[in-house]
């Protein structure tokens, strides 16, 4: 990660949690960075030296007419400094620092099938109990683990999915 984007977010969060705005900033922020990964084209726009500086600008007001004043001011200075590529990073080291603040962990769960609410709302508690804070549970689906699961926390892993016993007993039996 980029060490500007991290000093931008510090300082956007310290701005965020003296007006009592980091839930609303870091929304704020995810819709930009998603605005950013569905629309590319219109960045390239903003990064192009051909369009002038205020048609850049009012281009970034019409489309986040109803972003915070921060968030304005945040993509007005990374406009100015040619740093629009950074939006994302920025997001994201916002998102860290909000999670750090708050004691809640992201939890990825990834599954063949989508479980039922019922058992993700069980894991989600229990994994609240063993780590001790809040826990945001994401599922994703990949239906080549074939069965079982893999939790990420972080940056530890567990795999308990078919596939990755499959490859150890393939694996064990290769080296005997």
């Amino acid at each position: 990660m980029d060490p500007a984007a991290k000093r931008y977010a510090q300082a956007l969060f310290m701005a965020a949690k003296q007006r009592g705005r980091v839930e609303s900033q870091e929304r704020e922020l995810g819709e930009i960075s998603k605005m950013i990964s569905q629309h590319p084209d219109i960045w390239r726009l903003l990064s192009s030296p051909d369009l002038p500086s205020y048609e850049k600008r009012r281009l970034l007001k019409e489309i986040f007419a109803s972003m915070g004043q921060d968030s304005f001011s945040l993509l007005f200075l990374l406009l100015e400094r040619q740093r629009l590529s950074l939006i994302s990073q920025i997001a994201e080291s916002f998102s860290y620092l909000v999670d750090k603040e708050s004691n809640r962990k992201i939890v990825i769960l990834t599954t063949a099938i989508k479980p039922k609410e019922g058992a993700c709302l069980r894991l989600a508690k229990k994994l609240e109990d063993a780590l001790g804070c809040k826990v945001i549970l994401r599922v994703e689906t990949d239906p080549e683990i074939i069965g079982g699961g893999v939790l990420t926390i972080g940056d530890k892993r567990i795999d308990g999915s078919i596939a990755s016993d499959l490859e150890r007993m393939r694996r064990k039996i290769i080296s005997n």
